[in-house]
């Protein structure tokens, strides 16, 4: 089974999309899995690749774990879902905080752009209905976490 991992990464109050070339929408951030690998370490990978960003993970589930996710500790993932159709494919996404926005820079190979968007800019973001309702609760979640900070 193939496994591809993605990140909602935000900056403050802002979620980062990027636009993909092949797939001609506006999305989050990920990348297949590779061989050996956990998904956090092809995440961080995938993400440095892909927009040149440090990122820490958002622990989505504090009461289960401590919010001091060490090395041994997998980060759990915000949402899972199987694809549909005929290959096995396993979608994992994770909400992340990017480290150093400034240092922002998009691999032309594969993306088109990038956009920082608030909650509401999702209205008007030309992207999959699934993925549209998947970043509003990522939004959600994200508003929650820096409240109780």
């Amino acid at each position: 089974m193939k496994a591809t991992v993605t990140a909602f990464v935000f900056y403050e109050e802002k979620m980062l999309l990027v636009f993909h070339k092949k797939l001609k929408k506006w999305m989050h951030v990920g990348g297949h899995v590779e061989r050996d690998e956990f998904f956090s370490d092809a995440l961080k990978r995938e993400i440095l690749e892909e927009t040149n960003l440090k990122v820490d993970f958002i622990n989505t589930c504090p009461g289960l774990i401590s919010n001091d996710i060490s090395k041994d500790i997998e980060p759990l993932p915000f949402f899972m879902q199987r694809s549909v159709g005929t290959e096995r494919k396993l979608l994992v996404d994770y909400i992340v905080v990017a480290r150093n926005p400034d240092s922002l820079r998009i691999q032309e190979s594969e993306l088109e752009g990038h956009k920082w968007v608030s909650k509401e800019d999702l209205d008007a973001i030309d992207s999959f209905p699934v993925f549209l309702d998947l970043a509003r609760k990522a939004f959600e979640f994200y508003e929650k976490i820096r409240v109780s900070k």
